[in-house]
């Protein structure tokens, strides 16, 4: 029984609300804020897109779907002061129809 009553004790020294508070104390830094501009948005050239998709599965933030106009699918951005300007999108797509441009063209 010698092994219980250590168990015991070291639990018994442990504040719990203040051990919780330290692990977690990093975690306002992990936490996403309020959406920041894009340095650099992309512009897709709806005349050489071919409506692959292969953008909108490189959007982490989920910005770009596929939308048909005039029976041709083209992607399209979505909420553009929630992209991140990673360029993972112009970098998958193949038919360069993808550019970054500047914020406020």
């Amino acid at each position: 029984m010698p092994c219980d009553t250590a168990v015991t004790a070291a639990v018994a020294t442990v504040d719990a609300p203040s051990a919780v508070a330290a692990a977690h104390a990093g975690d306002d830094a992990r936490r996403p804020g309020p959406p920041r501009p894009a340095i650099r948005l992309p512009a897709i050239d709806t005349a050489r897109c071919t409506g692959c998709g292969r953008c909108v599965g490189a959007c982490g933030p989920h910005l770009l779907s596929l939308e048909v106009a005039h029976w041709k699918k083209s992607a399209v951005l979505h909420h553009a002061e929630r992209c991140t300007g990673c360029r993972l999108c112009e970098r998958r797509c193949p038919f360069g129809a993808i550019t970054m441009v500047a914020a406020s063209q």
